[in-house]
């Protein structure tokens, strides 16, 4: 099964997602979290569509691992995403006189890294080989975390040595 297949199976409207009941039938290896936050949310999305669709994505062997920081800020990201990107990682810069509150507006999220000092949940990547990136990894859901990661890196907030949980996709079955 491509990526491009999701464009075939149920979607809700309403939700604007494509069914988890669905996917977890033709996906049944594939973890709840990437089907949610990677093909649920964004397998109609046209700038996923266009760099994804290829992948055979019923051959991916995902993982969850835990990294260094500065490894996973290292990783590739689509150019469409790049500015979302840059902007997150730009609210660190606030840090010093703002705390916490600069990072994000929902208070869950800014209390869970102010407590934890990593995400609520796990982004999503693909090893850079599945699409020919020179990066070991390929960001591909989680652009928001993963920019406010690398903010929190280039002001001194968090080690680049602390470890995170990410998923992982490599093509160890294609």
């Amino acid at each position: 099964m491509k990526f491009s297949d999701l464009l075939d199976l149920t979607f809700d409207e309403s939700e604007n997602t494509i069914d988890l009941d669905e996917l977890g039938q033709k996906l049944p290896n594939t973890p709840k979290d990437v089907l949610s936050q990677f093909y649920s949310d964004h397998g109609r999305n046209n700038e996923f569509q266009s760099e994804y669709a290829n992948i055979e994505i019923d051959l991916l062997q995902w993982n969850l691992i835990e990294i260094d920081a500065e490894t996973i800020v290292k990783s590739s990201i689509h150019p469409n995403f790049r500015g979302w990107f840059e902007a997150v990682s730009n609210r660190a810069k606030r840090f010093s006189n703002e705390r916490w509150e600069s990072i994000d507006c929902r208070l869950e999220v800014r209390d869970y890294w102010q407590t934890n000092r990593t995400w609520m949940i796990s982004p999503i990547f693909l090893d850079g080989q599945i699409i020919d990136s020179e990066s070991k990894f390929h960001l591909v859901e989680g652009h928001t975390r993963v920019g406010l990661l690398d903010g929190l890196l280039k002001h001194d907030i968090l080690p680049k040595s602390q470890l995170h949980t990410i998923w992982v996709a490599t093509k160890n079955a294609i």
